[in-house]
Order: C-alpha cells, then structure tokens, then sequence
C-alpha cells in the first residue's frame, strides 16, 4: 500500500556523476546523491508488517527494496518501522506517520495476503477512517488466477474464497 500527499519535491535528488562524496565515510556516496533538503520536507515513511518479521523468522528484504525504491524516486526514507500483525498497531503506524511533518509517502507493506492475519488492508482503512472496498479489476485479475490453478488441478475450487476476495 502507497499512501501518498503533497508534490514532487522541489529539489530532486543530485546525481553523484561528476561530484566527489564528502570527506565523512560514514555517509559516502549516499550523502552526496540525496538532495541538499533534508528537513524531511519530501520523506517516506515505511511501515513493514509481520509476526514473522519481528520474531526473526523472516528477514525483511522488502523494506531494503522500498528503500531504495523511494529514495531514487526522490522522497527519501525517514524510518522504517517494523510492527505487529495486529490491527491497532498497524493503525497507530499509519496515524503516526501521517502526522509527521514533512512526510509525503507512507508505504505499508506486509499483511495484505488471504490469511487470517493479514489484516493491513482492515487497519490502514481504520487508520485513514475510510471503508475498504473491494477493487473489481483486482478481484477479476484473483479470480482468473483460482481458475487458472483449479484447471491446473492445484487447488478443488474454481471460487475464489472470502480470504482471497479480502485481498482485492
């Protein structure tokens, strides 16, 4: 989920092509190819979920990958956050990061699938006091992924279950 307000920034990062990193190894290359703002006047926020993320089960290769993502697109990451899969710590995330200054983009990733415990979709809507509602063309692109797995004899059903509507 992408969570986005405001503008571009005004000042796009600066390519590292033809400048010298600064002198402190400890920011290198990253320090000169971030834009000279900041402030956090045009940062992202990125809220990672999962049990198995914070019980060490699964490392969070996502938030590297989201990183990275936004910080080429110019709205470099402020934080990283790790929480629960739990309804109101994914809504008390979201909460907070719309509420910090300068934030633009609010990425949540993690807990959107057809388990019992994905329950981000649920919690973002609940953090944004919007209703979720079901996305047609996502649903009809599911559907067409359980017939497909059903006429390969992977699954019994041709249905798409109410876990699987969740996700659409």
């Amino acid at each position: 989920l992408l969570l986005a307000r405001g503008q571009p920034p005004a000042n796009p990062p600066i390519p590292l092509v033809g400048r010298q990193p600064p002198a402190n190894p400890k920011w290198g290359a990253y320090a000169a190819s971030v834009s000279p703002d900041l402030n956090g006047s045009a940062s992202t926020v990125i809220i990672a979920v999962g049990d198995e993320v914070l019980s060490g089960h699964t490392l969070d290769t996502n938030s590297n990958l989201l990183a990275r993502a936004v910080f080429a697109a110019g709205y470099p990451a402020r934080r990283i956050e790790v929480v629960a899969d739990d309804r109101d710590a994914i809504a008390a995330a979201v909460q907070h990061a719309c509420s910090e200054r300068g934030v633009r983009r609010i990425v949540v990733s993690g807990g959107i699938g057809p388990t019992p415990d994905d329950l981000t979709f649920e919690a973002v809507g609940n953090a944004l006091g919007r209703p979720v509602r079901l996305h047609a063309a996502a649903f009809q692109h599911i559907q067409q992924l359980v017939q497909r797995m059903h006429d390969a004899g992977w699954i019994d059903s041709a249905e798409a279950s109410p876990a699987n509507r969740r996700s659409a």
